[in-house]
């Protein structure tokens, strides 16, 4: 089982993630092993602040309730709202629809990149260069919830350099097209097969 160097872990299988003064809190992926399939987060002390150790909400699974302990003290902030429609989502992907080239195969590899790595970005690239599409993992998604434009996700990656990793994909994969004489070349240079001419 991995352990992110980014995150801090306590007795009760909670993880913290410390950013300036705000702090994130979660559940491990062996607290989510032993629950089994959670079907509820509850989260009623938003606004409240409590000190460490005591009960800030709660987790219900087919057969039973647990509680949340705070790690630290402070002021809870603010539920996820992803956990209030999808309580056992651990990531999500963000996908362009202007990477023609994109395979399933590089998909599966990001996940199971994810999968490996828990804690981590996960974002397509080739020597070194990201790209999209792009993994997040459950620990990041108070920081995306709260993005505005279309360059938000490049500063949340820029602040957090040392959780990134790439899944190394062929050029073609991360070449954007956003106009239909793009396209057209991209189907010219590139075909089905998603190869230049030269290296078929």
């Amino acid at each position: 089982m991995n352990f992110p160097q980014n995150l801090k872990y306590t007795n009760e299988h909670e993880w913290i993630r410390v950013d300036g003064d705000i702090a994130y809190v979660g559940i491990t992926d062996y607290a989510q092993e032993q629950l089994g399939d959670i079907v509820f987060v509850d989260i009623p002390t938003v606004g409240e602040t409590l000190e460490a150790g005591e009960t800030f909400g709660t987790i219900e699974v087919v057969k039973t309730i647990s509680d949340l302990f705070l790690p630290v003290a402070g002021e809870v902030m603010e539920q996820n709202e992803a956990l209030e429609e999808n309580p056992e989502l651990k990531g999500a992907m963000f996908i362009v629809c202007d990477q023609p080239g994109l395979t399933a195969a590089t998909f599966a590899r990001m996940l199971d990149i994810g999968k490996k790595y828990p804690g981590k970005i996960v974002c397509a690239g080739r020597k070194g260069k990201m790209g999209n599409p792009v993994l997040w993992d459950r620990c990041f998604f108070d920081e995306l919830s709260r993005l505005s434009g279309d360059k938000g996700g490049k500063q949340i990656i820029g602040a957090h350099m040392n959780d990134v990793l790439l899944c190394e994909t062929e050029e073609t994969e991360l070449r954007d097209v956003d106009i239909p004489e793009q396209l057209t070349k991209w189907e010219r240079d590139y075909g089905k097969s998603g190869k230049s001419g030269e290296e078929t």
